[in-house]
């Protein structure tokens, strides 16, 4: 809730309690926060993109880096239900029935949603100096566009176009990809269009 307006309890609260609340708590100002408390002075921005915010992040921070505008990003993200509650199934929409998710399974019905935070610190390869766990070598960020059975319905060609401009960035042989990581929603129509998407692009 943008400003904290609907706050439990917030008529009862000192305006000065309201303000250090919202800007401890709300994802408007995590990117900045986190940069002020490392002392972080190059872009500084919240990316919010649904499934594919972590990722999205992921190539502004390695864009950065390439534009010369920082020599090094942290990309972050986090999922944090707050209160911590559950859900009642209903038929139709991504939630699972029994509270599993069984991603490319006969058996899949649905999606489960949890709590997590992660990030990663991006440097170019010749400067890293340390340890390095992996590399991106091409990347891509698309959008659906219109084209497609409804608007929070997945698409084929959105999905393909993505992988494709990552391949075509890295400049080698589609086949010499070994792994890809997918999205893996545990939804029959979900994970059905991302296969879909994958074979049209390799």
């Amino acid at each position: 809730v943008h400003h904290l307006d609907g706050m439990p309890l917030k008529d009862s609260m000192d305006p000065q309690d309201i303000f250090l609340a919202e800007i401890g708590n709300e994802k408007d100002y995590i990117a900045t926060r986190v940069s002020y408390l490392l002392d972080f002075t190059g872009p500084s921005m919240n990316v919010n993109s649904a499934c594919s915010s972590a990722l999205v992040a992921c190539v502004q921070a390695a864009s950065a880096i390439s534009a010369g505008q920082c020599d090094a990003a942290v990309a972050g993200a986090s999922s944090i239900t707050f209160p911590n509650l559950g859900f009642l199934y209903q038929d139709g929409l991504v939630n699972s029935i029994d509270g599993y998710v069984r991603p490319f399974d006969e058996k899949a019905d649905g999606t489960v949603f949890g709590d997590a935070v992660a990030s990663l610190v991006l440097r170019r390869r010749d400067e890293a100096g340390d340890l390095v766990w992996g590399g991106m070598r091409g990347f891509a960020v698309t959008n659906d566009g219109g084209q497609k059975a409804g608007y929070a319905a997945p698409s084929p060609m959105g999905q393909s176009m993505a992988v494709m401009g990552a391949q075509q960035m890295m400049g080698e042989d589609p086949w010499s990809i070994s792994y890809v990581e997918c999205h893996c929603t545990g939804t029959r129509v979900g994970d059905g269009i991302e296969v879909r998407g994958l074979m049209d692009a390799f």
